[in-house]
């Protein structure tokens, strides 16, 4: 087994077998969920070979490896005696572990809120990313671009409703992955989701017209393409239902729970939760969307700066909520995906400098693995943790590269209309869909986010020794 000896070192550090309760990997990360969180030794765990940082999560200990994750992953099974699970988007349920007190601090009350947050979001990432790339060929092929389908053919017509689709019954998607990560029934998510854009609560709301639920007025709002609410919703709704399945007699509770559910919520969600969640939501966009009416490019510009740090802290993930506000209701966005889509790429940039400057062949082959790991999956990951925290100058000329491209970008106009290439190398078909103008705008950004990192990398160079 090529990692053997590490994997002997992982189970070692994080206090023996006997405390490991389950094992899972996603991307780039092996994600371990221990039963004592207090036996692990981080320290150590940080030092086994060939891990770049990890993360803790919970009781679950999140080891960055990189692409080379899913191998691993296997020879640590087979050391651990495990049977290995497929490669995850999300944090699946897995084996029951030991509870341990709730960290009220400020600090984890923000993991605790992240936490939630990534597990209701990310799930629904490879669909967002489908139904993007599905409008990208639309956008391509129709009449702002090369004009090979009419608008009003049946073509153009299928792929509209297809790649609009999820965005339109996001409602009942985020339904069902916040239900999972809220350790509620699935099913009831999704209905609790479909209320919300059921035709007839569209009707009610289209035509403006006072309405009440059980006597409480129903604030009229479209919650079609929208995200917090139904979070928000699936939190109050885990407490009820189990509340109902702890009182409610066995043999009651298949045709009882799930009904008596529905019925508490639906006054606590339409004329509470889902206003409530609906302002979170706009308020966030607000934020960003104020930054860039005050600064303009160059708030864009710093937004795309900070960028990695976001991500090392975990924070890009509630930040997508703004983004979700903005770009499922208008269909483009132009601040926060223009800042995160170009900042990825200045990674690629960094890293392939990284690259070909390292004169250490170890150092060589850790510059082509996160290169290819941005370049083909859009993951930067494995480059921050592995390259760019070890060396601070990295991390500057990739901010710099960040921060001039979305600069550019949004001094001359350009906006992601299509989540789906990120920071790979089809990244920049993103700001298609407007027209050649925004296209030709945006690939300016994206280049110029590619060129300057990589430039400055290799004229000024790094220190080879920083790296792990």
């Amino acid at each position: 087994m090529k990692y053997e000896q590490e994997s002997q070192a992982i189970i070692e550090a994080i206090g023996g077998r006997e405390n490991l309760a389950n094992a899972f990997h996603c991307m780039t990360r092996l994600r371990l969920e221990v039963k004592d969180p207090a036996k692990v030794d981080v320290d150590a765990l940080g030092k086994v070979n060939k891990v770049l940082k990890v993360v803790q999560v919970g009781q679950q200990f999140q080891c960055v490896f990189g692409p080379q994750v899913s191998d691993v992953y296997k020879d640590f099974c087979e050391v651990a005696g495990l049977e290995q699970q497929a490669m995850v988007d999300d944090e699946p349920d897995g084996a029951p572990v030991e509870k341990k007190p709730r960290d009220l601090s400020p600090k984890g009350v923000l993991d605790t809120v992240i936490d939630y947050i990534s597990g209701c979001i990310q799930p629904l990432l490879v669909g967002i990313i489908a139904a993007g790339m599905i409008k990208m060929v639309a956008s391509l092929l129709g009449d702002g671009m090369l004009g090979l389908i009419p608008a009003d053919s049946n073509i153009m017509t299928a792929l509209t409703f297809a790649g609009d689709a999820p965005f339109y019954f996001l409602p009942v998607m985020v339904g069902y992955t916040a239900a999972k990560k809220f350790n509620m029934s699935p099913v009831l998510g999704m209905i609790l989701g479909g209320i919300l854009v059921h035709p007839t609560v569209e009707a009610i709301v289209a035509a403006g017209e006072p309405f009440d639920v059980f006597g409480l007025p129903m604030t009229l709002v479209d919650y079609s393409s929208s995200v917090v609410p139904m979070i928000l919703t699936c939190w109050v709704a885990s407490y009820v239902e189990r509340f109902l399945n702890k009182h409610i007699p066995a043999m009651f509770r298949m045709m009882a729970v799930m009904p008596l559910t529905i019925l508490i919520m639906l006054p606590v969600m339409l004329c509470g939760l889902a206003p409530l969640g609906n302002i979170i939501g706009q308020g966030l966009a607000g934020v960003f969307n104020g930054i860039q009416q005050l600064l303009g490019p160059i708030g864009v510009a710093l937004i795309s700066g900070v960028w990695m740090v976001l991500i090392m802290t975990g924070m890009h993930l509630p930040v997508f909520m703004s983004v979700a506000v903005t770009y499922f209701s208008q269909g483009h966005e132009d601040v926060i995906l223009v800042a995160g889509t170009i900042a990825t790429v200045a990674v690629t940039g960094v890293v392939l400098g990284y690259f070909l400057k390292s004169k250490k062949q170890e150092n060589k082959e850790l510059g082509l693995s996160c290169f290819t790991a941005s370049l083909l999956g859009g993951v930067a990951e494995p480059a921050l943790f592995g390259i760019m925290l070890p060396n601070p100058r990295i991390f500057v000329y990739e901010a710099i590269g960040a921060a001039v491209g979305s600069g550019i970008a949004s001094l001359l106009g350009a906006g992601v209309y299509t989540i789906g290439g990120g920071g790979t190398i089809m990244g920049w078909l993103g700001f298609m869909g407007a027209d050649t103008a925004n296209l030709v705008s945006g690939t300016i950004g994206y280049v110029t986010a590619f060129l300057v990192p990589l430039i400055l990398t290799l004229v000024l160079g790094f220190d080879e020794d920083a790296t792990k």
